[in-house]
């Protein structure tokens, strides 16, 4: 059932037909048993109307129980038959299902709520709005982009991964795509960083300009320091990234 995927049925609906389509399996099966089609629809229970509009594709809520009928009589996998019928069907019913998968991802990964509450998303905006918000942010060019990129490993090696919580992951992956953009190109000089956290102190007491010299300084040594805002609840406030070679810490 895991590998029940409306990605992988949306897929393999808009490839070239292989084999013969449902309706022609199904004569072949009517004919090896001997049986015909009005005797078999009866037996199976199935309304001749329904019945085609669901191999036609013109039904647009498919009856799931008569898929698993109809899986079972012309003896091929349930998906295999989803499938076939996916390949009929009209552009509005292949349009809800991808709007499902899409809905389903941000769901699964995001608090949409609590965004919504920080500002980051419009209050009670649209799927295509939401999906919209976060590919221009995280700097995707489709949803499915995305996807694939989205278990890419944020932690160092030698750190578990301790973050469960969505808001959680939401903001390392924030912090994980502005390092991307900086990709800062200087090696990390470790006895460069120990000797600028030697000579640190004195800039602390520069309100206005101890931070960002400290920053550059850090930068050139192949260091990276970001800010980025804290998330209620996520009890988070300063963490360190190995990325690209380079340290990162925010």
């Amino acid at each position: 059932m895991a590998q029940f995927q409306i990605e992988d049925l949306l897929n393999k609906s808009f490839q070239e037909p292989k084999g013969n389509s449902a309706r022609e399996i199904f004569d072949l099966k009517i004919i090896e048993y001997g049986i015909s089609k009005s005797k078999a629809l009866e037996l199976l229970a199935i309304d001749k109307d329904v019945f085609e509009e669901i191999l036609s594709g013109t039904a647009k809520q498919p009856n799931l129980i008569h898929i698993v009928k109809l899986a079972e009589f012309l003896d091929i996998e349930l998906q295999e038959l989803v499938a076939a019928v996916l390949r009929d069907q009209n552009v509005e019913n292949i349009t809800s299902l991808d709007r499902a998968r899409k809905a389903t991802f941000l769901i699964k990964h995001f608090d949409l709520k609590r965004l919504e509450t920080l500002g980051f998303l419009e209050k009670k905006a649209d799927l295509n709005t939401i999906i919209s918000r976060l590919l221009t942010f995280f700097q995707f060019e489709s949803i499915t982009a995305f996807e694939q990129a989205f278990d890419e490993p944020l932690y160092s090696k030698r750190t578990k991964r301790l973050f469960t919580d969505k808001m959680k992951k939401f903001w390392i992956d924030a912090a994980y795509r502005v390092f991307q953009n900086i990709n800062n190109p200087n090696e990390f000089d470790r006895e460069g960083v120990k000797d600028i956290i030697a000579k640190a102190k004195p800039y602390t007491t520069d309100v206005e300009n101890g931070l960002l010299t400290v920053c550059r300084a850090l930068y050139d040594c192949g260091v990276t320091v970001i800010a980025q805002g804290h998330l209620p609840t996520t009890q988070i406030r300063v963490g360190p990234f190995w990325l690209m070679a380079n340290l990162a810490l925010f």
